[in-house]
């Protein structure tokens, strides 16, 4: 039964935990069953799907590949009828044809060549064969070796990204100059330049591409003197150098991440999936696009002179073995005996004891650089500097260049290139589909059996691929949750019979759906494409209504927006014409317009300024669309927008072309091929938030039956002001649209939270807070407020992800040779030791080429503590100590810059020029970012600028929070959701002093949980609105709200009326106590709830390491075990049994144990019935033989328990964690923040209130967890206080220590705690509390269950 009462409910929503706290109207944390109301829930943070995606795609790639090598065998069994044995044809293969993993044991190249009778040195790799076959029409080959040559064709048969490529006939693909001059011409989408890429210079930069006889980096040079150093990072791209992220795409909106991680992309590195996973929808079609240009030239490159790959790999191995020969010569003549033994010759015992070990070192080097790929970047390079130690004695003229052609060879990758190379990813399947219609045309005379039919099925069998708007084929559609296809019957797919089995155009549409994500406001409306011509004109709308062009020193004002007429212009002539819109060219366009007076000053001389743009010097939308269709159709009007639309879309949506081919052709007969062919070229990539009923249909001014885009047309309104207009009533007129009859009063399901935008980590943490909130209204009602806070996913605030000493030291070697004066000035301060980069100070001092940023007078490296560290932006404004927005400063500097001012305006007009020049010179040597440089570049801090960064600090503003809100709004009738926003409370802790120690404890969730019940629940009862819930309706309210928060700044009147407030009481004692007293209490006093949530998700059977048989044991059955063995077994759960077995002399003993049940083990056995799992159980860990076994209790991961008053999460049958949350005194949390707070402002401490507060927390540490902590670790801990002798030390022992009372898996390298005691079932006590944990049961114990005693 509920205690129904008027409270509110504070959350702090994050990835792997949720604070929560009930408030009443006057301030009380209320109580359920003895408990207060204010807790943390814990959970695993969610995984996101791309592990599992990559698992996927790789188990499916393996088994398509054992499908397409099965089919072959199926195909040419005809060759086969006399020799039965070769395929190992089962009953039990036939019955499972398509699970067999077709291992080729005994049967391969050299086996076979000796079972015919032939030396393996005939065709010593399958190379030799395939080409063999191939080249020798008249020679009859052996129906086994026809098999294992077409077999490595079909299983490794190549790349598909030539899809119209048809193998020697080069007149069916586009030349290679008209893709490189398409991929250069595409890099308008990323703001290049392109006026200097025309189809003659590209022909010369292929020419560059193609020459074998010059390094990479000296094509690169070459061709930049062709097209021009804008394109130097792209060009780096397409050779396989490593191009820099953030030079490649200087206007992507993840810039900030590429410079911070300094991101680079290379087709030579193996990690380039994990780069591309982090690139935008057109940054990777744009890589892609390299990418197939990239394995173009390789693949010239690999073939040389030769006609297909396996002569060419014929002609490698051939050159591999004169390499050889020659080093090898070359050794024996220069460096002596000892050397040439250490680098050619293994010994046999070496040999035999590395088979068994694998020890690498055992191997001379060269046999290291055959057998283990990650030796031969090693190899090559210390084989490099060898042989150029070698040039340097006195060599005979032929020698001497003998060696040095073999240094430029090595330079090149041309020296000793093995057969498995880099090279081999760029063989297109072509290749192979040519190499298998002359292996089987060249037989056939010879062979019967070998039919046309046969020939088309092979090849078919190298060139099908299931398209992937196709998807997985499942059975039916609720196979499963990843497939779509549909299917006209259930046989098999075959690539000869797929258009008889799937119905292509049913699948297609199926896929499109569920591409297509939901209007961001019109929740059951699709989005739009990003490029469709309707959302590319509402983005361009809703970017030109708000900038302003203006004199460059009058400040923002509306008056200075576009009027419609010369907007109307600019859409006209400038952005229908061109696809990059630069600050510049609109000055440009605008002076030669009717309409120069709004670029001109009143004098006509001076250009105005344009504020507003998404970009600093540009606009980032662009109608691009539109210039397209134009190009490809003559016009776009309303006779052929509805086609262009539906185009768009399906460019969008499907990436293979010849599916956008046939739909067009379907639908729209009058689209010429030559038309056709130019849409085929268009990459068109990525969704809108917007559905096509929000901007153009849906009625907005219902007077004169105005849609969204129609007002932003006719009006200077931006997107967010429509939506604001009181008259329009839009927002609640979009809440009844998508109302819900059916759902409104019923509980939120897993599925609404699975349909909000976010990653699948916030969407757990929701899903968790919704349990908790209909938990709370079980027992409290339906709350009046829910105060919703969400965690910043950006990790630890000053956390750095790259290491700054090797940033600084690739700077200094990338910056160029003419800037001599900072390039020694970094090479100088790189020897530093990298803790010295650790230092603000120090690392702004480097990056700022040692001198003061505001004056660009030299600073002393000996003397940095005397300088300031200044914030760029006002720091009573904008709450950023990130890097980009420090600097360090002469003293006098920052007093005269004072806490409102912008650097310019404290620099001299005299000096403005070069201290601009000088913040250049750092921007484009990379040593302060883009965000930074503008920073500088920044004339003033107006009022506006100042109104807005405060507001953004405190206004939520989040999309997620906003979905989470509509989710709760649409579940309570008559609650009010307030999102808040997370800097406030932060604020408010700073502001009262109040330290967040997250290594302490878990309760910094709920005490910010309850700060944010407070926060709102103060303002409604003190101003009667909320002023922090950004709502559209009160636009007008908010205006004046803002100007007061911008006028108390930082430490604003709210927290100044919290601690005059005195009607708070105190938890305990009921006295009244004041709101900085008030939120002290909460953070030090009052006790919370902690709970955990059981069970776990893991779906792997164990970790992906995979070990010889003989090295570790199975601990499960397979029939794979003799091939590897995983060791590390994933537990599903565990239970307690009890069972009896029965040893030697046959006496039997009754047990009692936990046992671990794994994921693989709960999938074999889900057949099995209760006693027979039992029975399984207890075999798993009996000596003896089980007589008879019982399952007590299934025990999932996390099950919280007791054991000798001590609470521990279960994790597996052998490893408990702690679960008891550490709690202090109110004194001694007083003295630790006190260290903390004097540690933070660098005042001195006195080392014995160190060691006498660690002292006391020993004391409280040992007493809390005397069943957790031993003897010996108690002791070391104890011990540790002799050895504080500064805040480090301090500093240090105390983190360590909070590791050790850490309700976690965290373990202390200091005080090496880790808890072994072995814990007997019968005293054991099981807890079971509600998500809450307000709601619980008496503690429960199987001791009178259990067979032992």
């Amino acid at each position: 039964m509920g205690l129904h009462q008027k409270y509110s409910i504070g959350l702090d929503i994050g990835v792997a935990s949720v604070g929560w706290a009930c408030m009443t109207p006057d301030f009380r944390i209320p109580k359920y069953n003895g408990r207060y109301a204010i807790g943390v829930r814990e959970f695993e943070s969610a995984e996101t799907a791309e592990t599992r995606r990559i698992q996927r795609g790789t188990r499916r790639r393996y088994n398509r590949r054992i499908r397409r090598i099965q089919l072959l065998q199926q195909t040419l069994s005809p060759l086969f009828i006399d020799d039965p044995g070769f395929f190992i044809a089962t009953d039990e293969k036939e019955k499972h044809f398509w699970r067999q993993s077709n291992q080729f044991e005994h049967n391969s190249l050299s086996e076979t060549l000796k079972k015919l009778g032939l030396s393996p040195r005939k065709y010593p790799t399958i190379y030799h064969l395939r080409h063999a076959i191939v080249k020798n029409v008249d020679q009859k080959f052996h129906p086994r070796l026809i098999y294992l040559a077409l077999h490595h064709l079909v299983k490794y048969r190549g790349h598909f990204l030539n899809k119209n490529m048809s193998w020697l006939d080069v007149n069916n693909e586009d030349p290679l100059h008209e893709k490189v001059y398409q991929f250069f011409k595409e890099l308008d989408k990323h703001y290049y330049d392109n006026e200097s890429i025309t189809e003659q210079n590209m022909i010369e930069v292929v020419r560059i591409m193609e020459l074998t006889e010059i390094t990479n980096m000296d094509k690169q040079k070459e061709i930049v003197k062709v097209i021009g150093r804008n394109f130097m990072e792209p060009v780096k791209l397409i050779l396989g150098l490593k191009a820099n992220l953030q030079k490649l795409f200087p206007n992507s909106e993840n810039v900030q991440l590429y410079q911070e991680d300094n991101l680079s992309i290379s087709f030579n590195d193996e990690k380039i999936d994990e780069v591309m996973d982090q690139l935008t929808d057109e940054e990777r079609m744009t890589i892609e696009q390299g990418l197939v240009i990239f394995q173009e030239i390789l693949l010239q490159d690999l073939l040389g002179t030769a006609r297909y790959v396996s002569e060419a790999k014929v002609k490698s191995y051939d050159q591999f073995g004169a390499d050889l020969k020659i080093l090898k010569q070359i050794f024996n003549d220069y460096f002596g005996e000892k050397a040439y033994r250490e680098m050619f010759i293994t010994s046999r015992k070496n040999q035999r004891e590395y088979q068994q070990t694998r020890n690498q070192s055992l191997l001379c080097t060269f046999d290291q650089f055959l057998r283990i790929h990650k030796t031969e970047e090693k190899f090559y390079k210390d084989l490099t500097k060898k042989l150029k130690d070698l040039v340097k004695r006195d060599l005979s003229p032929s020698e001497l260049h003998k060696i040095n052609q073999i240094i430029e060879r090595l330079d090149r990758g041309q020296f000793l290139q093995k057969q498995r190379n880099i090279e081999n990813a760029a063989i297109p399947h072509q290749n192979n589909v040519y190499e298998a219609e002359m292996i089987l045309k060249n037989q056939q005379k010879f062979y019967s059996e070998i039919t046309d039919e046969m020939i088309e099925r092979v090849k078919k069998i190298i060139q099908f691929r299931i398209p992937y708007y196709i998807g997985p084929l499942i059975k039916n559609n609720h196979q499963s949750e990843f497939g779509w296809a549909v299917r006209k019957s259930d046989e098999h797919v075959l690539p000869w019979t797929i258009d008889e089995v799937i119905d292509r155009s049913q699948s297609a549409e199926k896929f499109i759906n569920r591409m297509t994500s939901y209007c961001a406001y019109l929740t059951e409306e699709k989005v739009l494409p990003k490029h469709s011509l309707t959302y590319e004109m509402f983005e361009v709308l809703n970017e030109l209504n708000g900038i302003q062009i203006r004199p460059k020193d009058e400040l923002p004002n509306r008056k200075y927006r576009l009027n419609t007429e010369v907007k109307t212009w600019i859409i006209e002539n400038v952005f229908k014409k061109y696809k990059n819109v630069t600050h510049r060219r609109l000055q440009n366009e605008l002076k030669k317009s009717p309409y120069k007076e709004v670029i001109l000053d009143k004098n006509g001389e001076r250009l105005n300024i344009i504020d507003g743009t998404q970009k600093e010097d540009r606009f980032a939308t662009s109608l691009s669309s539109y210039i397209d269709m134009k190009r490809i159709f003559g016009q776009v009007d309303d006779r052929n927008q509805q086609m262009i639309e539906e185009i768009i879309y399906w460019i969008s949506v499907f990436e293979e072309k010849d599916i956008l081919a046939l739909k067009i052709k379907e639908k729209y007969s009058e689209v010429t091929n030559e038309q056709i062919k130019s849409l085929q070229q268009l990459n068109y990539v990525g969704w809108g938030r917007l559905s096509k009923r929000l901007i153009d249909e849906l009625i907005v001014d219902q007077v004169n039956q105005y849609t969204m885009l129609d007002i932003m047309k006719k009006e200077t309104l931006v997107f967010m002001e429509v939506l604001a207009i009181e008259k329009y009533n839009l927002r609640d007129r979009i809440a009844k649209m998508n109302q819900d009859d059916e759902k409104k009063f019923t509980k939120i399901t897993y599925e609404d939270v699975e349909q909000l935008q976010g990653s699948p980590a916030i969407k757990k943490g929701i899903w968790q807070a919704i349990l908790i909130i209909e938990e709370l209204v079980d027992i409290f009602g339906e709350p009046e407020h829910i105060m919703i806070e969400f965690a910043r996913e950006d990790g630890v605030k000053g956390q750095r992800s790259t290491n700054r000493k090797k940033q600084i030291t690739a700077l200094q070697r990338a910056i160029s040779k003419d800037e001599k004066e900072l390039k020694d000035f970094l090479k100088a301060h790189s020897d530093y030791e990298n803790e010295k980069f650790q230092s603000n100070r120090f690392y702004l001092y480097v990056t700022q080429g040692g001198k003061c940023l505001y004056s660009g007078e030299p600073l002393d490296v000996n003397r940095l503590h005397e300088y300031e560290v200044d914030h760029i932006l006002p720091r009573s404004f904008v709450d950023d100590d990130s890097i980009d927005n420090l600097a360090l400063v002469k003293q006098r500097m920052n007093q005269a810059k004072g806490s409102d001012k912008m650097p310019l305006e404290i620099i001299s007009s005299d000096n403005k020029i070069k201290q601009k020049m000088y913040w250049k010179k750092l921007y484009e040597n990379k040593l302060i970012s883009q965000t930074k440089y503008f920073r500088l570049l920044k004339e003033s801090f107006s009022d506006q600028d100042k109104e807005s960064f405060f507001a953004r600090q405190l206004v939520e503003t989040r999309q997620i929070t906003r979905h989470v809100r509509d989710l709760l709004e649409e579940r309570f009738e008559h609650t009010e959701i307030h999102p808040v926003n997370a800097n406030i409370v932060t604020n408010l802790r700073e502001h009262s002093g109040i330290l967040k120690i997250r290594e302490l404890n878990n309760k910094h969730h709920a005490v910010d949980a309850t700060f944010t019940n407070l926060i709102v629940q103060f303002i409604l009862k003190k101003y009667g609105q909320n002023f922090l819930n950004f709502n559209f309706k009160y636009q007008e309210a908010h205006k004046k709200w803002r100007k007061m928060l911008t006028k108390y700044q930082k430490h604003f009147f709210l927290f100044a009326d919290i601690d005059k407030h005195d009607k708070f009481t105190h938890y305990q004692t009921g006295e009244l106590i004041s709101g900085r007293e008030f939120l002290n209490m909460i953070n030090d006093e009052i006790p919370w709830q902690t709970t955990k949530k059981i069970g776990s998700g893991e779906g792997a059977f164990y970790k992906e390491t995979l070990f010889s048989p003989q090295v570790k044991e199975a601990k499960y059955k397979s029939s794979k075990v003799s091939k590897g063995v995983y060791d590390e077994m994933k537990t599903d759960s565990m239970y307690l049994i009890s069972y009896v077995e029965k040893n030697k002399q046959g006496k039997e003993t009754a047990k009692s144990e936990f046992v671990d049940l794994y994921v693989i083990e709960k999938y074999q056995l889900r057949k099995k019935t209760k006693k027979e799992l039992a029975i399984f159980l207890a075999n798993k860990i009996a000596k003896g033989q089980v007589i008879d076994a019982v399952i007590h209790a299934k025990i999932l991961k996390y099950q919280l328990v007791s054991y000798k008053d001590h609470l521990f999460s279960m994790i597996s049958a052998r490893e408990k964690h702690n679960a008891k949350q550490l709690v202090l005194s109110k004194e001694l949390l007083q003295d630790i923040n006190e260290i903390f707070n004097e540690y933070r402002n660098k005042n001195e401490i006195k080392i014995e209130k160190l060691k006498t507060t660690f002292a006391n927390l020993t004391e409280t540490v040992n007493k809390q967890y005397k069943e957790f902590i031993n003897q010996n670790a108690r002791t070391r801990i104890s011990e540790y206080v002799d050895e504080i002798v500064d805040i480090e030390s301090f500093m240090y022992g105390l983190l360590e220590l909070f590791k050790t009372t850490s309700a976690s898996a965290a373990r202390s390298s200091k005080f090496g705690v880790r808890y072994m005691t072995k814990t007997p079932p019968s005293e054991v006590k099981f807890i079971h509390q509600s998500i809450t944990g307000l709601r619980y049961r008496k503690p429960k114990s199987y001791r009178n269950e259990l067979w032992s005693k």
